[in-house]
């Protein structure tokens, strides 16, 4: 009993011994969350989380970078919105968050007009229910694998295809 009058929870030793097990769980659930945001934002790929509706939800550093835009600017935005290909764009996204979608390619437009070829991929995300919530997408830039190609066309039809003169 408290001094004033009252009851003293803590004194109870399998009180304590429950209120320390959630204090621990909970710092195990910071220490987890804490290093999902890290692999997260520590990843070169392009990651945005997608909602139902369309409407991007979450975004990594790589995103923000490469798009050109603050985290603040893009969440919110409508994922359709950075999409330059119109082919099949409506249905892509459509489908996304009830069926996988590997390596389409697509182009995204930066917030200052640039266009970005990129391998786009997407998941339906289920957060802790059976149903679907919206899409987990990465996408590649694939920007220097273009201009590889294209410097390799360059060379076969400049050399003739045989890679550089006769001897």
């Amino acid at each position: 009993v408290a001094e004033d009058g009252g009851f003293d929870l803590a004194s109870y030793p399998a009180i304590r011994a429950y209120l320390q097990r959630i204090a621990d769980e909970q710092e195990q659930l910071r220490v987890t969350r804490d290093y999902t945001q890290s692999v997260i934002h520590s990843m070169n790929e392009m990651l945005l989380v997608v909602s139902l509706e369309g409407r991007i939800t979450s975004v990594n550093a790589a995103a923000c970078e490469i798009l050109g835009y603050e985290e603040a600017e893009i969440v919110g935005r409508r994922l359709r919105d950075l999409l330059v290909t119109p082919d099949g764009r409506d249905a892509l996204l459509a489908n996304m968050s009830s069926r996988p979608t590997r390596n389409v390619e697509l182009t995204l437009q930066t917030k200052h007009g640039e266009q970005i070829p990129v391998l786009f991929s997407g998941s339906p995300l289920a957060a802790g229910r059976q149903r679907a919530e919206g899409a987990v997408c990465v996408a590649l830039d694939i920007r220097e694998r273009k201009r590889t190609e294209a410097a390799g066309r360059r060379r076969v039809i400049g050399g003739g295809g045989r890679g550089g003169p006769e001897r």
